[in-house]
């Protein structure tokens, strides 16, 4: 007598859904939406530049030209840094990387693929039937080495975040230097092209008094040579300051604009000069970048604790199903371990902990590398800041009073125009260097505001990112009512 069991017995499908089930319980949470990491970098570093109004500059696209500014207006550096903003590739390039970080955090996430093999047999020996096979494979290792993966793939995101954000702050500095460098080549330009009219205004006067007898041709032949070399001079910091806005607009991430346009310097703040402790202080703590390498760290960590679980066996769950000739069926629950006999995973700890080791020099190397370059920045801003000072109230004014004594002598007959034109010449050169040295206070402070992490007003401790979240990935998992 035959026994009906077709419909009491447990069908494949069953078997592959309850293998399926045990591998998502505890996965695809974590969201690849990179958005609330892009926002938490921008937002970090604009508070530091006190400009959070620039991070809807950082939604366009760098090769839209959606900024507001006419040539014809004088560029001050705060429009010059909120184009770059809406313009340069780099900082985009490292909102990349947190995409890429989010992405690698939500793999870590993800349980490995179970595997599914059918086979169906065919009769060589004249019966009837045919037998099939089912089995359904499921990797349970990745549950004990998973904690370590997210720690390691949260901690590159939370690197990636300060690192993009340390790209916004070292944008914002390298257009401000750009700029101060632009203003100062052309108050320079205009120092030399002032100094070449006043010298050709000379020598049309002496030639005039050569004419009449009062001059003599040494004296014309003199003035010619240096009307000719002021004219030059003129000329050439025409180009210099016309490089500088190139090299300003190739800043700003608009190469290809016109170098045509007039620059303005902003209003020069006297602020108290930070203490050297508070200045070391920030640059060992506050940088973005310093805190990006020491989460490197903590990467590498990670992973050297991911490394040690190849000590484990790696371990598999499998489910078979089978029917015989006979139509009998039968389900199979089995296990497959890779014991760690031959690769003991020895090699593996060595690398990781050789790596780690490495994470933690850098971090020490970067660490020390930011204060020294704030400290250098610092004694730089006072030297240029004391040296500045000094210059105008010592040289500068005194030059120029001279130079109004001599053109009074010289109206009033006591001297010739040689002696009128040595006193503008020293003031002149008194002015180039007054503007060398206002260059170098400028460009100072600006190196030590990088330097210390965007700003001196940073409270003294390491940046905090957000953990990272549980958001959903497919909104159909949440519409079903599954829960990971």
């Amino acid at each position: 007598m035959s026994i009906p069991h077709s419909c009491r017995h447990p069908r494949p499908s069953i078997a592959v859904l309850t293998i399926l089930l045990a591998g998502l319980a505890p996965t695809a949470c974590i969201s690849t939406d990179s958005s609330h990491d892009r926002e938490e970098a921008v937002s970090t570093a604009l508070e530091r530049l006190d400009r959070p109004s620039l991070a809807s500059n950082l939604d366009d696209g760098p090769e839209d030209r959606s900024f507001e500014w006419p040539p014809e207006v004088p560029l001050d550096p705060d429009t010059a840094v909120s184009i770059a903003m809406s313009r340069d590739a780099m900082v985009r390039r490292s909102l990349v990387a947190i995409d890429k970080a989010r992405a690698g955090l939500a793999q870590a996430d993800r349980a490995p693929n179970p595997m599914i093999e059918l086979m169906i047999g065919f009769p060589i020996d004249g019966l009837s039937g045919a037998p099939a096979m089912g089995m359904a494979v499921q990797q349970l290792t990745w549950l004990w080495t998973r904690p370590h993966r997210l720690a390691a793939a949260d901690a590159d995101r939370q690197a990636a975040i300060l690192s993009a954000g340390d790209a916004v702050i070292s944008l914002d500095a390298t257009v401000r230097r750009r700029h101060a460098n632009a203003v100062n080549a052309e108050r320079r330009a205009e120092l030399d092209h002032e100094y070449a009219v006043s010298t050709a205004g000379f020598l049309e006067i002496l030639e005039a008094l050569l004419d009449v007898g009062e001059a003599s041709r040494i004296d014309v032949d003199r003035m010619l040579v240096e009307s000719n070399h002021a004219r030059v001079s003129a000329e050439a910091s025409m180009s210099t300051a016309r490089l500088a806005r190139l090299e300003l607009l190739s800043a700003m991430g608009i190469p290809d604009a016109d170098p045509d346009f007039e620059v303005i310097g902003a209003a020069a703040d006297e602020e108290p000069l930070p203490s050297e402790e508070l200045v070391v202080d920030l640059a060992a703590t506050g940088r973005l970048d310093v805190a990006a390498s020491g989460f490197r760290v903590l990467a590498m960590e990670a992973r050297h604790g991911l490394s040690e679980t190849r000590r484990l066996p790696e371990v598999k769950a499998a489910l078979g199903w089978n029917r015989s000739y006979m139509g009998r069926e039968s389900l199979l629950p089995g296990g497959m371990v890779t014991v760690p006999v031959f690769d003991d995973g020895t090699p593996a700890i060595a690398g990781a902990e050789a790596d780690l080791r490495n994470a933690a020099l850098t971090f020490l190397e970067v660490r020390r590398k930011a204060i020294t370059e704030a400290r250098n920045a610092r004694e730089r801003l006072v030297r240029a800041n004391a040296r500045r000072r000094g210059y105008d109230l010592t040289i500068l004014e005194p030059a120029a009073r001279a130079e109004r004594l001599a053109r009074t002598a010289y109206e009033e007959g006591v001297i010739d125009l040689t002696v009128v034109l040595m006193a503008q010449r020293r003031r002149i050169e008194a002015d180039r260097h007054s503007l060398t040295y206002h260059l170098e206070e400028v460009t100072a402070n600006i190196d030590l505001l990088e330097s210390v992490g965007g700003s001196l007003e940073v409270s003294i401790e390491p940046p905090s990112i957000p953990e990272r979240d549980a958001e959903r990935v497919a909104g159909h998992l949440t519409d079903v009512g599954a829960t990971p």
